[in-house]
């Protein structure tokens, strides 16, 4: 049975493609998989996916949240409760429309 489990894990994982996290480095939209997009514009790059509603979730993944990127630019972002938990050149900071002290993590150079 476990057996069974661990072989259909890895045949999924050959044939459905890379799982990619929300926040990955990338340089190009292939290494951010089905459905994302690589934000080149944000320091590293920046897998994720577009949004409507900044400070809500609905169209984002499970841990993540829409936020502002800059440019009118709204991503899905994980959430974080410390800069150390974001990558370089990344902080934990509030957003707009969100629950009070609530954060994810956001380029350092974003302004409104």
């Amino acid at each position: 049975m476990v057996r069974a489990f661990v072989v259909s894990s890895v045949l999924c994982v050959v044939a459905c493609g890379p799982v990619v996290n929300i926040g990955a480095t990338c340089t190009t939209r292939e290494e951010c998989g089905s459905g994302h997009s690589c934000i080149s514009a944000a320091p590293g790059g920046f897998c994720s996916k577009s949004c409507a509603d900044e400070g809500r979730g609905t169209d984002c993944p499970g841990g993540t949240v829409c936020t502002y990127f800059g440019a009118s630019v709204l991503v899905c972002s994980t959430f974080c409760t410390d800069t150390a938990q974001c990558r370089v050149n990344y902080q934990c900071a509030e957003f707009k429309g969100g629950e009070a002290g609530k954060r994810a993590c956001q380029p350092d150079n974003v302004t409104r």
